[in-house]
């Protein structure tokens, strides 16, 4: 007989700790996410016990901005829309591992460490429906499709690819099993109904239809799909126009000549937030700008943008240049959402509290939804100011586009934000409206 130098508390149950934590807490990229499971394994080290938890990688990954230690889970952010499923995923696996703890509570197995981590692999890397296993199986095709995208195709798109494909995966688990032949007018309905009652908004379940149509052409194109149900005249990505809000020029020079409070951060916020009012870059444009990036002879900033890989120029105002001088035509990092909530609060000092009144889709209602305006802005709306702005002030449509990246009109048009009224005084200045 051999003595057992690794042992298992038998109230184990009682003191199951899980925590998460991310590989690179500090980055700027998604990272791997890690469960550490503190369950009672110990062993004796001169008569003293030695506690081993187990430390499992769970196959989930998240950018670092996203994830609140605190609350061991993902924050509430409009940037991160699948939050709620990651976080319902996440409460899952904890589920799992307290029940396989239990399972083990009364063993002494020497191997119990190896039993209880195969056990975890086929519980939570394994848990897909079974149709995955199948070579020609849609989910198998969507994995293969977005590993190739990820050589291919920005940061950004992948994800959006992985939240589409994990949505499609809860909902075969949780509500009907697909596969191509179900892709039809019954699975768009459940489908919607599925995402109503999970809270998501009407434009999100737009996207993601964008994205099953996407995955049903490309497996159609390649062979892996005879199945054209999806094809129907209903089966549509349904346009939603986002109530979303713009600052006038008025509100972006309170906000650039604001005596803020002495935080040197929100500063450095207001400043790179003025810039990008006055240049239409996306955030993650904006904070990768380089000395490099621009033209000093001309007053022109160019840029491979990151979300088109397309090359942008853009002429420099001397509000924007004299900005951009200030940091070393190259601006100090932050992450996106430390920066919206540090551009709410500039806001609020720079007195834009207006109340602002938008309608949200939810499901097949609109829910009215008030608030000061300065808690509506974020890093977009620097975007979408400028493009507005920029159309009020009559710079011809195909010009700003240029600058924005709209392939076409009628998507520019819905992108801007300009009332009748704006409308109204932007033609006075046409010789139709201004001749005697």
């Amino acid at each position: 007989m051999f003595k057992l130098n690794y042992l298992i508390n038998k109230n184990m149950t009682d003191m199951t700790k899980i925590r998460f934590y991310l590989k690179d807490p500090k980055g700027r990229k998604e990272t791997c996410l890690f469960m550490m499971i503190h369950y009672g394994r110990y062993k004796m080290v001169k008569g003293r016990r030695q506690y081993l938890p187990l430390k499992y990688f769970i196959g989930e990954s998240i950018r670092p901005e996203f994830w609140s230690k605190r609350a061991n889970r993902a924050k509430e952010a409009k940037e991160f829309p699948n939050y709620a499923m990651f976080n319902q995923r996440l409460s899952h696996i904890e589920e799992i591992v307290r029940n396989l703890v239990l399972h083990f509570k009364y063993s002494g197995d020497l191997n119990a460490i190896k039993i209880l981590r195969d056990s975890l692999d086929r519980h939570i890397k394994q848990k897909r429906p079974v149709e995955q296993i199948c070579e020609k199986s849609l989910f198998f095709f969507i994995e293969q499709f977005i590993s190739e995208a990820e050589t291919t195709k920005s940061l950004s798109t992948v994800r959006q690819y992985k939240n589409t494909f994990r949505l499609l995966l809860d909902f075969s688990t949780n509500v009907q099993k697909i596969d191509f032949q179900n892709i039809d007018m019954s699975f768009y309905a459940k489908f919607k109904s599925y995402m109503n009652k999970a809270g998501y908004s009407e434009a999100y379940f737009s996207n993601q239809i964008k994205y099953v149509r996407l995955f049903m052409n490309e497996a159609t194109e390649r062979g892996y799909n005879a199945s054209l149900l999806y094809k129907s005249r209903k089966f549509i990505c349904p346009q939603v126009t986002a109530d979303k809000i713009y600052l006038t020029t008025e509100e972006i020079t309170r906000i650039r000549t604001a005596k803020l409070s002495t935080s040197r951060k929100l500063e450095k916020v207001r400043d790179m937030f003025v810039v990008a009012c006055y240049t239409g870059l996306r955030f993650s444009d904006l904070v990768r700008l380089q000395p490099s990036n621009f033209n000093h002879v001309d007053k022109i900033l160019h840029i491979r943008t990151q979300k088109t890989d397309t090359t942008v120029y853009i002429p420099l105002s001397p509000e924007a240049l004299a900005i951009c001088k200030k940091y070393d035509f190259s601006f100090p990092p932050i992450n996106n959402s430390a920066f919206n909530t540090s551009i709410k609060e500039i806001g609020r000092q720079a007195g834009l509290v207006e109340k602002v009144e938008l309608l949200i889709s939810k499901g097949n209602s609109k829910v009215r939804d008030v608030q000061p305006k300065y808690r509506l802005i974020t890093s977009h709306t620097a975007r979408r100011s400028f493009a507005t702005n920029a159309f009020l002030a009559s710079v011809p449509n195909i010009s700003i586009m240029q600058i924005t990246g709209h392939s076409t009109e009628k998507a520019f048009m819905r992108y801007i934000r300009v009332s009748g009224e704006d409308n109204a005084r932007r033609l006075l200045t046409h010789p139709y409206f201004s001749k005697k």
